[in-house]
């Protein structure tokens, strides 16, 4: 818990008084954190494991028909945020590819203590803007741009998790097949060794 509350970066005094809020779990692959349809009630940090969100295309609960919105790894803040914040049912489900140590405060908790603690207050405001950042970034790269580059722009952005989330997952990601992802990293190792020789 210690090493968690240190990589916020809040004083001793605020980490004494979040730390009794804050529940450390550790989770197995698979399990589902945030349902969609249910209000997304708990803001979770990842120390250890893989999140992805993901959302059904034409309200078809067929796992076919999934669409991977994000993915994140370590260090990372999980929430859907126009459910956290805007307290309103999720749109998105949120599931763990891997076993996974969380962190995880309540909505509840963290709006009383942000209200008595401007630490607190901009450590919210500091997520917001990081989530809106890495959003705008991702629209983007992901939706103006060729296959290649949004697949360049993924090993450029989430190096980390290439080797760890199911090719299924980033394509889905990526808004291509997975026979596309396939066939590009393919020509891309071609190419690599080409120019290795």
């Amino acid at each position: 818990m210690e090493k968690f509350l240190t990589t916020l970066f809040l004083s001793e005094s605020v980490q004494r008084t979040i730390e009794p809020k804050i529940v450390k779990n550790i989770v197995a692959k698979g399990s589902i954190i945030i349902q969609a349809g249910r209000v997304n009630d708990d803001l979770f940090f990842l120390e250890k494991g893989i999140a992805r969100g993901y959302y059904y295309n034409d309200n078809d609960n067929n796992s076919d028909n999934e669409i991977t919105s994000w993915i994140v790894s370590e260090g990372s803040f999980v929430a859907v945020p126009h459910s956290f914040c805007g307290r309103k049912p999720s749109a998105e489900t949120v599931h763990l590819l891997e076993k996974s140590i969380i962190y995880t405060i309540s909505y509840d908790d963290l709006k009383e203590i942000s209200q008595n603690n401007p630490e607190i207050a901009a450590l919210k405001s500091h997520w917001v803007e990081q989530y809106l950042i890495r959003y705008d970034e991702r629209l983007r790269a992901l939706r103006s741009t060729s296959a290649l580059n949004r697949l360049l722009f993924f090993e450029e952005h989430y190096k980390e998790l290439l080797n760890r989330v199911p090719l299924k997952y980033i394509a889905s990601f990526l808004g291509i097949t997975p026979q596309t992802l396939s066939k590009l990293r393919s020509e891309r190792m071609r190419t690599e060794r080409k120019h290795s020789q």
